[in-house]
C-alpha cells in the first residue's frame, strides 16, 4: 500500500495516498506530528527507515499539511505520538497507581495518562531536567494525543514488593539510597518536592532504587472525578498530619520527610513479619524523627540532617552504623554475560573466556563473585574455576 500511494502521488492521482492516510483513523494534528518525529529519529540514527517509508511519511505530511491548511507543527526532542507507542496492562501495586505498561522504539516505558496539554508540559518541565540514577527516567511526552501522555523509564517491583519477595534484603542500604534520592530532588533551585512520596512510587531494578511519580496527584491523572475520591483516602497513611489538616497546605520537604519515615517503618514491619527479632534501631530512630508532626516549635529536619544524630562507632549499634555510613563506598554492579560456543567432542576445550571485566577509577573493581549455572548434557562433569 506504502508504495502504491507513493506511486500515486508522483502520477498526479493522490487518491491511494489519501486513502493509505484515512486507514491510520485518527486527528491529522496527530498524524502529520507522528510522521514528522519519524523522520527526525531517522535523521538522527535512532531508527533506520526504508526509503519506499521516507517517501510516504514525506509525501504524507505534505498531503496533510496541504489539505488542513494548518500552521506547521514543532516537534520538541521530547516529543512522541501515539502512532509509535503500543499500550499494554496497567501497572501498579497499589490501586492508586496508573502507569501503563508500553513499548516505544521497540524498549520497554511505562505510560502515564495525563489530564490535559497544560498539566503534561509542565510536568515534561520539571521532569526532562532531571539527571540522577536515582530519579525514574523521563522518555518522552505527547500533547497531540487524547488523552495525553508521559512516558517513563519501565517499573519493575515497587520497594514494599522487593523486601517481602527477597530473602535477606539489605534495607540499611535501600534507605541510604532512598535518601540520597531525595535529597538530590531537595538540592535542586528551586528544591523539587514529590508530594506523594510511598512504597508504590519507588522501584527497586536491580536492588537499585528508582523514585518516580515526582510531584504527580491523582488530580493530574486522566481519572473519572468518582475513582479519585474514592483512591484518596487509601492515601492518607503517607500524607504528613499537616497536609490533611490543611487542604489550601502544599506540600514541601518536610512533608516529604514524613512520607520517608512512614516508608521506613513500612519497610521494618515487613522484616519483622519473617524474622519478629530483627532489631534495627538507628533506622527506628530516623523513622521517628522523620514522622514527627512539624510545628513552629519543633525541629525543621532537612534531609541532610536524618544521618547526623546516629549513635558512636564505639556504641552497641556499631555494626548497623558501619553499614549504613559505608554502604556509598561500595557499589554493587550485576553484569551478565554470555559467550555462545559449540563443542564437539574433538575440541578438547577446557576454558570459555569473555573479555575482562573493567573498573573505573572512582570505584576501582574491589570484589567479584561469580554465579554459574551449568546444565551438563554430556558423560563427563563440568568443572568451573573462579
Amino acid at each position: 500500500m506504502i508504495h502504491e500511494a507513493v506511486s500515486s502521488l508522483s502520477a498526479g492521482t493522490p487518491n491511494m495516498l489519501d486513502t493509505a492516510l484515512e486507514t491510520i483513523n485518527v486527528d491529522s494534528t496527530i498524524t502529520v506530528t507522528g510522521m514528522t518525529a519519524l523522520l527526525e529519529r531517522h535523521e538522527t540514527g535512532m531508527i533506520q527507515l526504508k526509503d519506499q517509508e521516507l517517501k510516504f511519511l514525506r509525501a504524507g505530511i505534505a498531503r496533510l499539511t496541504e489539505q488542513r491548511s494548518a500552521e506547521q507543527v514543532q516537534i520538541k526532542s521530547w516529543t512522541v505520538t501515539g502512532l509509535e507507542v503500543e499500550r499494554g496492562f496497567l501497572l501498579g501495586p497499589d490501586q492508586a497507581s496508573f502507569i501503563r505498561a508500553g513499548r516505544w522504539l521497540g524498549k520497554s516505558v511505562g505510560i502515564i495518562e495525563m489530564k490535559d496539554v497544560d498539566t503534561t508540559l509542565r510536568f515534561v518541565k520539571a521532569w526532562k531536567n532531571l539527571r540522577s540514577h536515582r530519579i525514574q527516567g523521563f522518555v518522552g511526552a505527547s500533547t497531540v494525543d487524547n488523552p495525553p501522555f508521559i512516558l517513563v523509564q519501565p517499573s519493575h517491583l515497587s520497594i514494599s514488593e522487593y523486601v517481602t519477595v527477597t530473602d535477606r534484603p539489605i534495607i540499611r542500604r535501600l534507605t541510604y539510597e532512598l535518601v540520597r534520592a531525595l535529597e538530590y530532588l531537595h538540592t535542586r533551585v528551586p528544591p523539587v518536592i514529590h508530594g506523594g512520596l510511598r512504597p508504590a512510587n519507588i522501584d527497586i531494578n536491580s536492588g537499585n532504587v528508582l523514585i518516580g511519580s515526582i510531584g504527580l496527584g491523582l488530580g493530574h491523572l486522566r481519572i473519572p472525578e468518582h475513582q479519585r475520591l474514592a483512591l484518596e483516602p487509601s492515601l492518607r497513611q503517607w500524607t504528613a498530619p499537616e497536609l490533611l489538616e490543611n487542604p489550601e497546605m502544599s506540600p514541601n520537604t518536610q512533608t516529604d520527610i514524613f512520607s520517608l519515615g512512614k516508608i521506613i517503618t513500612e519497610l521494618i514491619n515487613i522484616i519483622h513479619k519473617r524474622r519478629p527479632s530483627a532489631n534495627f534501631p538507628v533506622l527506628s530512630s530516623i523513622a521517628e524523627k522523620c514522622t514527627t508532626q512539624f510545628t513552629e516549635q519543633s525541629p525543621h529536619y532537612q534531609i541532610s540532617d536524618l544521618f547526623a544524630p546516629l549513635p558512636s562507632a564505639s556504641g552497641p549499634n556499631t555494626a548497623e552504623l558501619t553499614g549504613l555510613l559505608k554502604i556509598n563506598q561500595w557499589r554493587v554492579t550485576p553484569y551478565t554475560c554470555t559467550t555462545p560456543a559449540i563443542f564437539k567432542e574433538e575440541d578438547h576445550r577446557y576454558y570459555v573466556a569473555s573479555a575482562p571485566l573493567q573498573g573505573i577509577h572512582e570505584h576501582p573493581l574491589r570484589q567479584l563473585c561469580i554465579e554459574v549455572n551449568c546444565h551438563d548434557q554430556g558423560e563427563n562433569p563440568c568443572l568451573f574455576f573462579a
